[in-house]
């Protein structure tokens, strides 16, 4: 299984972007972002979005693969 955040914050990491850089480019509190890295708390779409767009990435999905 593919752990979301680390792979976020990785890629955060490769593109040089710190968590509070990242809160600004997208509009929230830097604590919002370092909780959500935590644990501690989850983000809203919209802001899962932000940081996917702010890292030129996007979601995708294999054909035929399934959860569970």
């Amino acid at each position: 299984m593919i752990d979301f955040k680390k792979s976020i914050h990785a890629e955060m990491k490769r593109h040089k972007i710190s968590i509070p850089k990242m809160a600004r480019k997208i509009g929230c509190n830097h604590q919002t972002l370092y909780n959500f890295f935590a644990g501690r708390t989850a983000l809203n779409s919209d802001f899962l979005e932000d940081i996917l767009h702010g890292l030129d990435g996007k979601l995708t999905f294999k054909k035929g693969q399934t959860s569970g």
